[in-house]
């Protein structure tokens, strides 16, 4: 894996992980419910494994 991109959503829509392999494909992943519940391990597995992870704000 590449990169992992974070895009918070605002009260109306989910939050989004964009996962970015090196083979140029990359994998949408909503944070819903499910996906909230794992958010930390997400993080700190990016973070043991030196995955550049970015918080992007949306306008």
């Amino acid at each position: 894996m590449e990169k992992i991109n974070y895009y918070e959503g605002n009260d109306d829509e989910f939050s989004e992980y964009v996962f970015f392999f090196i083979g140029g494909n990359n994998l949408n992943l909503s944070e819903n419910g499910y996906i909230k519940k794992i958010k930390f391990m997400i993080i700190i597995k990016a973070e043991d494994l030196n995955i550049k992870m970015e918080n992007i704000e949306e306008d």
